[in-house]
């Protein structure tokens, strides 16, 4: 009797055990298609955003191809000349010029002493080249590719800049705190400016202004390039030392990369701290790509390159680190091709670097993504 009642007690609850795991699978099966169909809604919703915004995340910078250099000397900076599509580097006892498109060397213009620092006035055809040792810079002419004479400078004259809308070249004397102002035109000294420190490094707005950081100090001294004199100065946070600048003028922002491993963004009417990102040791270079609105900045002690994306001019993000290897001296962007020409005077080698090109399979970007989510729901079909 006991037996047969514990048999049929079983077998009433036999049913009830099998069916809670049933309706427990059912449940699960549910939720996992209801998630994966939000999960598509919002995936095809961010592709189509994306389409519709010219938005690509996949876009990344990678080093194309390396061009070795002779490594015999030096090597100063380097920049490019959009007209002739040529880039010109400078070389300690010559400036040699390469071809953008293919890479090769086209020529080199020799016997100089320390040539160090280049700049172009492209509507003369003129290249200047500052030579330190010996107080002075030397100017070239860029059809035949000769030396048509030299302007004194101050004391160790170091970075050039020449400022189009004046036709004018300034030159940062590290050796007497001084910039020497040259006439383009006529390759005529036009006088100087005192400065509170040595200059470090330059850039022009082409709109009157011109930013001058000073070796170990947070200010940046600004020229008014029209009047020939100091207008104003800007303090920056302390510990924050400028090594080099770039510039968004249509977003009216100053990129300082600092020694202090930051990148500092200002406004460009009132000097205003606008943002402050991370970057590597050693900043020796900055350029902006105002068509993908990047920034870039050349670590030279920890052998990286930093890319900074602008999404607006208040809101900027570091995307990317790519290791270029120590040594970086300077870069020069090709806007034609969207490539950057970065200098490594380490191992004597410019390495050109562009956007990464994936492979066209002929998928879709939502589908391709798409593809993707059945890995997120595996959890609820192990269930």
């Amino acid at each position: 009797m006991v037996k047969e009642s514990v048999k049929l007690m079983r077998a009433r609850a036999a049913p009830r055990e099998r069916g809670r795991p049933a309706r427990f699978k059912s449940a699960c099966r549910k939720l996992s298609l209801a998630a994966l169909s939000l999960a598509s809604i919002l995936v095809l919703s961010a592709a189509a955003w994306n389409e519709g915004n010219n938005v690509n995340y996949w876009d990344e910078f990678e080093i194309r191809r390396t061009l070795q250099l002779p490594s015999d000397n030096s090597i100063g900076n380097v920049l490019t000349d959009p007209k002739s599509r040529q880039l010109l580097i400078a070389r300690a006892d010559r400036v040699e010029i390469f071809d953008m498109g293919s890479g090769a060397k086209v020529s080199e213009i020799d016997g100089m002493l320390t040539a160090s620092r280049l700049a172009i006035a492209p509507e003369f055809q003129k290249a200047f080249v500052s030579s330190s040792r010996e107080n002075c810079v030397r100017i070239l002419d860029l059809k035949t590719g000769e030396k048509t004479g030299r302007t004194n400078t101050g004391r160790m004259p170091h970075e050039l800049v020449y400022d189009a809308p004046s036709k004018t070249l300034f030159v940062l004397n590290s050796g007497d705190k001084t910039l020497t102002l040259i006439q383009a035109s006529t390759a005529k000294s036009l006088g100087q400016i005192l400065l509170e420190g040595s200059p470090r490094s330059a850039i022009s707005d082409c709109a009157g202004q011109l930013f001058v950081t000073l070796d170990k100090s947070n200010k940046i001294q600004i020229i008014d390039t029209a009047k020939s004199k100091l207008s104003a100065s800007w303090v920056l946070p302390e510990g924050a030392i400028p090594q080099a600048l770039a510039l968004d003028l249509g977003g009216r922002r100053l990129f300082c990369a600092c020694q202090n491993k930051q990148l500092l963004v200002l406004d460009l009417d009132n000097g205003k701290l606008i943002a402050t990102l991370p970057i590597g040791a050693g900043a020796t270079a900055c350029v902006f790509d105002a068509k993908a609105k990047n920034v870039f900045c050349a670590n030279s002690e920890d052998g990286t390159l930093s890319v900074i994306h602008e999404e607006n001019p208040d809101n900027l993000a570091l995307v990317q680190t790519i290791t270029t290897g120590k040594g970086a001296q300077s870069m020069a962007f090709d806007e034609q091709n969207s490539e950057l020409w970065l200098i490594i005077s380490a191992t004597a080698q410019a390495l050109i670097l562009g956007k990464h090109v994936p492979v066209d399979d002929g998928v879709p970007f939502s589908r391709r993504n798409a593809a993707f989510l059945p890995i997120r729901t595996q959890l609820f079909r192990d269930v």
